[in-house]
C-alpha cells in the first residue's frame, strides 16, 4: 500500500495546508484515485477521520468516499420474513398476548410463544390439510393432525433442527393447554442425541480459580463461585436476592426462586 501526500491545488480549490490530505491507494483497487478525484470534484469538504500508525500525521478524506474506501463490511443477514396471517388470526394472537401477560413466563418465553403460534397460524391458513370439517382450534382430533403436519413441515419443509421442531411443539402446548384449554396435543416428539453437559476441564477450572484470585472486588469474586459451584444460569444468578441465602452452623442453602421452568 502507497501513501501519497498532497496539499496543492485540487480542482481549483486548495486544500488546507495545515493538515495534508493522505490517500490511501490500495493495489488491489486501482480506481481509488479516480473515485476519489470525482468525489472531490462534486464536493470539496474534508473532514479527519484518522491518524496514520507510525506517521502522526492527520489525513483526511471526502466523506462521500470514506466508506469505498474502508475494507469490506461482512454482509448483515437478512431478517426473516414475517408469517402472513388473515385479521381472524390477528385476532387470536392479540388474545393470546393478552393471556400470556399473565402467565408465569419470562418475558423472552413469551414473546417466542407468539411468535410460534403465528407460524402456526400461517401454516393452518396455506396447508391444505384433510381435517373432515373438524376446527384444530377447537377439536381435540383437529388439533392433533394440525400439529403432526406442522411438525413435518417444519421438519421437511423449513428443514429446523429436532430441538427447534420440539420448541415449536412446547409452544403450541402452552397455547392449546393455557389458553385454549385443549390440553397437549397427541404429538410424538423428535428424538434427541444425549450429550454430557458441557463443564470447565480441570486445567480450565484451576485457571478460572486463579483470575478470581486476582480480582479485587469480593461481590465479582462471590458472583463467580456462585456460578461455578452451584451451575446457575446468567439470569438465575441476578434474581437471587440476599434472602435466598440460608446459612446454619452445618450447612448453607441457596434457593432458585426465578429458576427455568419455575421453582
Amino acid at each position: 500500500m502507497s501513501v501519497v501526500t498532497t496539499t496543492t491545488t485540487w480542482f481549483g480549490s486548495r486544500l488546507p495546508t495545515a493538515e495534508p490530505v493522505v490517500h490511501l491507494l490500495a493495489a488491489h483497487q486501482p480506481d481509488i484515485r479516480s473515485r476519489v478525484t470525482r468525489c472531490g470534484k462534486r464536493g470539496r469538504t474534508w473532514q479527519p477521520l484518522s491518524t496514520l500508525p507510525n506517521e502522526g500525521t492527520s489525513w483526511s478524506r471526502c466523506p462521500t468516499c470514506a466508506a469505498s474506501l474502508r475494507p469490506p463490511q461482512p454482509a448483515r443477514r437478512a431478517a426473516p420474513r414475517r408469517p402472513e396471517t388473515t385479521s381472524d388470526d390477528e385476532d387470536i394472537l392479540s388474545a393470546y398476548a393478552t393471556a400470556l401477560a399473565q402467565a408465569d413466563l419470562a418475558p423472552g418465553t413469551k414473546r417466542i410463544y407468539l411468535s410460534r403460534l403465528r407460524s402456526f397460524l400461517a401454516f393452518l391458513g396455506t396447508a391444505e390439510l384433510e381435517l373432515d370439517g373438524r376446527d384444530p382450534l377447537s377439536d381435540a382430533h383437529g388439533r392433533n393432525h394440525a400439529v403432526r403436519e406442522f411438525r413435518a413441515h417444519l421438519k421437511t419443509v423449513t428443514g429446523l433442527k429436532p430441538t427447534t421442531v420440539n420448541n415449536y411443539i412446547a409452544a403450541l402446548d402452552h397455547f392449546y393447554g393455557f389458553y385454549l384449554q385443549l390440553g397437549r396435543a397427541v404429538v410424538d416428539r423428535e428424538r434427541l442425541p444425549r450429550w454430557a453437559p458441557k463443564a470447565l476441564d480441570p486445567a480450565q477450572r484451576k485457571q478460572f480459580l486463579r483470575a478470581l484470585e486476582r480480582c479485587c472486588s469480593p461481590r465479582d469474586k462471590a458472583l463467580c463461585l456462585t456460578l461455578l459451584y452451584a451451575g446457575l444460569r446468567i439470569s438465575e444468578l441476578v434474581a437471587l436476592d440476599p434472602r435466598d441465602l440460608i446459612r446454619s452452623a452445618r450447612r448453607t442453602k441457596l434457593i432458585v426462586r426465578d429458576g427455568k421452568g419455575g421453582i
